[in-house]
């Protein structure tokens, strides 16, 4: 029960921040449910909870999408997702823990170095 609560609790505090800012959900429930389920677990839920959440915006703002654009990125993204399904089945779990770490600390090493241009 305690788990349940927890895993509400996160989604809760993600989905919250992604309300708030419009963005951040998955940056704060991926590492805290790795810590609670596993990466295994967390990394299909964390898509789901993406995928839904995005699906709202998506049909709130649907007059506002380019879709020359977005088939595009649609068709660019699979050779990602087709690769991290395959990285996800076959890496063990701490090599995952540890990209996922390099990963998030790199994001935030260019994201401090490279600030959003003024418009």
């Amino acid at each position: 029960m305690i788990l349940y609560l927890s895993i509400a609790l996160v989604c809760f505090f993600g989905g919250a921040l992604s309300g708030l800012a419009g963005f951040g959900a998955l940056i704060i429930m991926v590492p805290a449910l790795i810590l609670l389920v596993g990466m295994t677990i967390t990394i299909p839920f964390g898509v789901l909870c993406g995928i839904a959440t995005q699906g709202l915006n998506v049909y709130l703002y649907r007059s506002h999408i380019h879709k020359a654009p977005l088939i595009r990125m649609l068709i660019g993204s699979l050779p990602g997702i087709w690769l991290g399904g395959s990285l996800l089945i076959h890496l063990p779990e701490p090599l995952l823990r540890a990209l996922l770490g390099l990963l998030l600390v790199g994001y935030v090493s260019w994201s401090f170095g490279n600030p959003p241009e003024k418009r």
